[in-house]
Parts: C-alpha cells; structure tokens; sequence
C-alpha cells in the first residue's frame, strides 16, 4: 500500500506537478504543448493550479513570463502565490527536455482521481432507492465515459480555430461529395443538408404508410456499409423485420415473399450473398419496446465505450417510454424526451436521427402536404431538431389521379445549416426503399 493510500490523501506527485510548471517557465514554447495535454484542474494542490493559470493567462496575453509576473497575475485573480515558491520552480528543473513526461504524470494521476470521483458518485447513486434505476445506470455510465472525454481544447483561441475550420473547408472541397456527417442515404438529400451534422439531432417525419421506417433503416444499412458504426434502436419492428427490408434491398426480393420464405432456387445464392453481408457490417440492432430515454443513452454510451459510435436513430419518439413523474402530459413527456436526445447527441457529438408521427389533422386538410405545425404532441421538436425532413407521397392520397406513382418528396421545413428545400426520391413499396431522383428544389 502506497504512502498516499494509508494517509487517505487521493492520488498525485508533487514532484511531477512542479516540475511541468518549472519547465513552462524555462521554454515558452512548450506552453501549447502543456495546454494540449492538460488544464490547471489537473494539478492537485491548490497553489501549482493557480501558478498554471497565471501561466496561461500570461502566455495568451502574450506578457513575460517569469516569478514576479506570474505572482502579479496570481494576486490579481485572488490568488496568494510567494515568490520563493515560484523561483524554486525553476531552480528545481535543469532543462525542459522532460517536459512530456511531468504532463503525463499529472494527466494519469489527475484522471485516477476521477475514476475515485465517479466511483463515490456511483455509490451515491446506488444507494439512492427513490430514483429511477434507468436513470441512475445512465448517469453512472456518464460519469465513467466523461473520465476519458474530459479536453482542455473546448475553449480556443480564435488562431486555433480558425485555422482549423480552414482546414475542414479544404478538405470537404477535396471530396466528390462532401458530407458533414453520415449520409441521409439518397443524395440530392445530401446535397441539400450535407448529411447528417453530428452532435445534433435530426427528425424524419411523416403519417403512417408514408415510408419513415423504411428512410431511417435504409440510411443505418448504407452508413453501415460503408464502415460507419450504426445503432438502430427499433420500437416498432423486430430485428428479423428489419432484416427483411434490408435483405429486399439488397436482392430485390420483394419484403412479402422473404415473409412467407418462398423463395426459388436461382435467388438463394443471392439470398445467402446478402445475409453475409449484412452479418459484416457494423449495424447495431436494439428492439426493445417502450424504451426509456435513459436506456437509450445508457445503450448508446456502452455501444460507444466498446466500438465507437457514428449515428443513432431511433424509430420512433411517439414509442418511447416518458419519465414516470410525467406520465400523463403528452407535451412534457416528448418535450424531456426530446430534450434527453440532443443531450446525448452533444455528449457523444454524433447525429441522432429520430422518426416522428405528424398529427391526424394533416387528414382534415385538402392539403396534405405537411407543415412544421403538424408535429405530433410538442413544439420542442421543432426547435431542438437541426433540420425536419418529412415525407410526402401524392400517390398515396390520390392513387386514382397520380401520374407519378412512387414519387415521393423529402420536404426539408427546418434546416439550421442551410436552405430549406424539396427533394424526389422514388418509393419502391414491395422492396420498402428509396432511390435518389436527384431533384432539387430550394425554398426562398
């Protein structure tokens, strides 16, 4: 058992924490370095945090950087900091060459006592009997996932920054068709919404029969095909379902005849082709009914945790199950819901895309072309969602008169990166798919 360990004092090494400040004081120019690595709340005793702070305030300001002007700006923070102290920083390091080695020793014992942290929190909440145990899992996972998403880089200089934001424009300017996130699936939809943006959430709506399921499915099997980690939470359909549409998709086979297994001889090859491919790649099913948020956010960081994570789509909102202290008003239920997604989406800054059902009054309109006032049960939606795309088919409501049959538009109403705007795509019912028609239409 260690020293620290028997007198109960949390993990740290004084020796190391002085000696990455003493190095910053002798070459500047590893102060950048340093605040890649690590933050002033890093550093366990109270006065080399102050010192860190005063460093980097003096750095970003671009003052010297020495005992006395370290000392001012300590004490023009509130922060008594002597001088003496200060001046043996630099007299206990020769050289800075070592540098990398102090900031990862602070870094480990910094990130033990976090673990120390969120194991105390965890306790707390096991111990907790009144609240949602759902709820308790989800926040016992946050607090170990934030262990290692814990960045000093949140706040940056606009230097920083913005040259970063240079060096993405050059590089999506490089590609044939730049995303900036996971694709929708059907391009002209891309091109007008540049894919699914991460860490925000997305809403797919439509009445019944219009094909939601369908676009959401169809988007987590391209993404997955194309090396992307897909976890598709399905409240509505099985796994074997959802394996269907996919599998049609895939063979042309149309979803009824997969149903009831008649299948001839020639089409087991490409059967038994496809199924292997499915089994490939990295689409994560859950089809657990009335899920909760905090299940889906639990799930989505374990997924996360063990393989990576690039989209979650959930299909669809109206299913999930609400906070119980809600239980009983519609609005509040989709509204915390809502509100849980978009956290969970920042947190683990991946797109959440979400189906949603409209309102029975679209049905009650000559007009059935839907509007963002026709989304069901609350107004959060609308403004938590970064773009609401529903689908529209003609042939749906006017079977008799459609000269278009399968046409289908992608009405983008909200979109917070960009134009709003229509899209065709081409509804094939008996494989329940979607392909691009790669019309355009913005709305001004």
């Amino acid at each position: 058992m260690s020293e620290q360990s028997r007198n109960n004092l949390p993990p740290h090494n004084q020796d190391a924490e002085e000696a990455a400040l003493g190095s910053m004081m002798i070459d500047r120019d590893a102060i950048p370095f340093v605040r890649d690595w690590l933050s002033p709340d890093d550093f366990y005793i109270r006065r080399n945090r102050e010192t860190c702070q005063a460093i980097f305030d003096l750095f970003d300001s671009n003052e010297p950087i020495d005992a006395i002007t370290i000392c001012n700006q300590a004490n023009a923070c509130g922060n008594e900091i002597e001088i003496s102290y200060v001046v043996g920083l630099v007299a206990a390091v020769p050289t800075a060459l070592n540098i990398r080695q102090y900031c990862r020793y602070v870094v480990e014992l910094s990130t033990r006592r976090k673990m120390i942290q969120a194991a105390q929190k965890m306790a707390t909440l096991a111990y907790d009997k009144e609240s949602n145990i759902d709820e308790q899992m989800d926040e016992a996972e946050k607090a170990v996932l934030d262990i290692r998403r814990v960045s000093t880089n949140d706040i940056g200089l606009p230097s920083v920054y913005a040259a970063a934001y240079y060096d993405e424009i050059m590089r999506r300017s490089e590609m044939e068709h730049p995303l900036v996130g996971p694709t929708t699936s059907i391009k002209a939809l891309d091109d007008l919404i540049g894919g699914f943006e991460p860490a925000q959430m997305h809403i797919i709506a439509a009445r019944p029969k219009m094909g939601k399921s369908a676009l959401l499915m169809q988007s987590a099997r391209v993404n997955a095909e194309r090396g992307k980690r897909v976890l598709y939470f399905s409240l509505e359909m099985t796994k074997n379902q959802l394996m269907s549409r996919n599998v049609a998709a895939l063979t042309g086979l149309p979803t009824q005849r997969l149903r009831v297994g008649k299948i001839y001889p020639e089409e087991k090859k490409p059967l038994y082709e496809a199924i292997g491919h499915l089994s490939q790649i990295s689409l994560f099913i859950d089809d657990t009914k009335a899920v909760s948020p905090a299940q889906v956010s639990a799930k989505s960081r374990r997924i996360y945790a063990e393989y990576g994570l690039d989209m979650v789509l959930i299909d669809y909102i109206g299913l999930m199950s609400p906070p119980v202290r809600l239980a009983g008003n519609r609005n509040a239920e989709i509204t915390e819901i809502s509100s849980a997604l978009v956290k969970m989406a920042g947190d683990l800054n991946v797109p959440v895309i979400v189906a949603s059902q409209l309102n029975r009054s679209v049905e009650q309109r000559s007009e059935k072309r839907p509007m963002l006032s026709d989304l069901r049960d609350s107004g959060s939606l609308e403004q938590d969602a970064y773009t609401v795309t529903f689908i529209y088919r003609d042939d749906y409501y006017n079977p008799d008169t459609s000269l278009t049959p399968g046409l289908t538009e992608l009405i983008v109403a909200a979109n917070r990166g960009g134009a709003a705007g229509v899209v065709n795509a081409a509804w094939d019912g008996e494989r329940t798919s979607f392909s691009d028609r790669s019309v355009v239409k913005i709305a001004l």
